[in-house]
């Protein structure tokens, strides 16, 4: 993203592997497209496809253009398109490959007649509204090159923070859960953190395979609610072991966990108990850990229960080599 942003003064982080940037500064967007495109394979061996339009929505068709038509080179312009030929385009794809529209709402389109890209940019946005809702007739006012889904420079905070991961292999022992948790409410709890909110309910779900056979499947959820809003890790950790105990069943494989931070307010909205759990001896503890993390390694100061290496961790088989991070791996030429 940092080499990306050196090309525009507009950049919107949308997702780890994906971003909006404006290239209205530029005299030949795709040409600049092009740069960055060969720029980030030169320097990280990172192919990726670009999507230029007018509208968010349009961008993101063009870059679903780039990634399965091998003859736009990765690049796909909507502009450098007339009209009729872009309409040729939409009407091939469906309306499930629009920016914005899942599963679900893919079959509410395909109810009323609306199947492809085009039938969704040639629809009435206030029918659309009244049947759907307000969002669909943006993304309707989006793909006719209306701008309804501005560039978000600051990323709004998260209402919700989750963490979770499949393991490497099937887990039985209550203890490798409760390292699994101790992970995942660290990682969350430094999410919530850097955003500067606190969380009222914590939420732990563990989850068997329901693709292996003559085993009895098995996923569950409980929520616990916190005595005050906080972002301390270890009052988060403590609501989140007493979650996992009411829900943990013995000669279960599980194969998935996960820990949901919810209830998110800004913490200088927190208004003060009387009986306050969340001391200031705790709140020091976990703020001298963060800078320590920060400074030397992500994990140097760790919680008795958070392993060092755990058995249970996801499987990395086409994980790419770590030429500049790890001796082992050492690029000999």
């Amino acid at each position: 993203m940092r080499l990306i942003s050196g090309f525009t003064n507009h950049q919107e982080v949308y997702s780890i592997d994906e971003c909006f940037i404006s290239l209205d500064e530029h005299k030949d967007p795709r040409n600049i497209a092009m740069v960055v495109k060969e720029k980030l394979w030169a320097d990280l061996r990172m192919p990726v496809c670009v999507g230029i339009g007018p509208t968010k929505v349009l961008a993101k068709f063009g870059n679903h253009c780039a990634k399965k038509q091998k003859k736009w080179d990765g690049v796909f312009a909507t502009y450098l398109l007339s009209e009729a030929c872009l309409n040729e385009m939409m009407d091939v794809f469906s309306v499930g490959e629009v920016w914005g529209v899942g599963d679900k709402l893919k079959q509410k389109l395909e109810l009323i007649n609306i199947k492809t890209v085009l039938d969704l940019k040639g629809s009435d946005v206030i029918s659309i509204k009244n049947t759907l809702n307000v969002n669909v007739g943006r993304i309707v006012h989006e793909l006719n090159g209306i701008n309804c889904f501005p560039l978000e420079q600051v990323a709004p905070k998260k209402k919700q923070i989750i963490t979770s991961r499949s393991f490497g292999k099937t887990v039985t022992d209550y203890p490798q859960l409760v390292e699994a948790v101790t992970t995942f409410v660290v990682r969350a709890t430094l999410k919530l953190r850097s955003q500067d909110t606190l969380c009222s309910k914590v939420s732990v779900f563990i989850s068997s395979s329901p693709f292996i056979r003559d085993s009895n499947y098995y996923h569950n959820l409980t929520t616990v609610g916190l005595a005050n809003p906080t972002s301390n890790t270890g009052l988060i950790l403590k609501g989140s072991l007493e979650g996992l105990r009411s829900i943990y069943k013995n000669n279960i494989a599980y194969v998935k966990c996960g820990v949901i931070l919810s209830g998110l307010i800004n913490s200088e909205n927190s208004q003060d108990n009387l009986w306050p759990v969340d001391d200031k001896r705790k709140g020091d503890l976990v703020f001298v850990m963060d800078k320590i993390n920060n400074r030397f390694n992500g994990s140097t100061l760790r919680l008795g229960t958070q392993p060092l290496y755990p058995t249970w961790g996801a499987r990395q088989l086409k994980k790419s080599p770590s030429y500049t991070t790890s001796w082992k791996e050492l690029l000999v030429v």
